[in-house]
């Protein structure tokens, strides 16, 4: 497990930086529910891309992969969306 951190250390700093700072855009942004749509289809975006980029980079991609990078992005943008209503 440390090795395959520290390989991919700065993938995974990518990451928590993305995921922290659209935790912070979302909650600064909170009565307005336009806004929190805006973010949570951002943070859908941002973390789609960086699945599939990671994985192309280490040529490890695979149509599953793909498809696992949209459904957990797609719901996690689902309940985001779904806190707005």
């Amino acid at each position: 497990m440390k090795k395959q951190l520290k390989h991919h250390l700065i993938a995974y700093l990518v990451l928590t930086m993305g995921l922290l700072t659209f935790a912070l855009a979302y909650v600064s942004v909170w009565p307005d529910h336009k806004r929190m749509r805006l973010v949570a289809l951002g943070l859908v975006a941002f973390y789609f891309f960086w699945g599939t980029v990671t994985h192309v980079k280490t040529k490890r991609i695979t149509t599953r992969v793909v498809y696992e990078y949209a459904t957990i992005s797609l719901l996690a943008g689902l309940a985001l969306t779904l806190v707005t209503l």
